[in-house]
């Protein structure tokens, strides 16, 4: 199990869970072509909040991945 530190509440990971949201985030880094502190950051903020409405947490990095994309679609169209 691993500590995972979101918007100051600390909430256990197993390992496998903690390499799938790390694995997004890779992917993310990649496909968006943005610095990591930055999707890292966005990642966690959408995680936190969708980890108090869902258990499914198989799904939770493939939900994370979505809601940033939408998000940054969004800010991207107001400017």
């Amino acid at each position: 199990m691993a500590e995972n530190n979101i918007n100051g509440t600390t909430r256990l990971m197993d390992e496998k869970e903690l390499c799938r949201h790390i694995r997004a985030i890779d992917k993310l880094v990649h496909e968006l072509d943005l610095p990591v502190d930055v999707v890292d950051q966005s990642y966690r903020e959408i995680l936190s909040d969708l980890q108090k409405s869902t258990n499914a947490k198989a799904f939770l990095p493939m939900l994370v991945s979505r809601s940033l994309k939408n998000r940054l679609r969004c800010q991207k169209e107001q400017q």
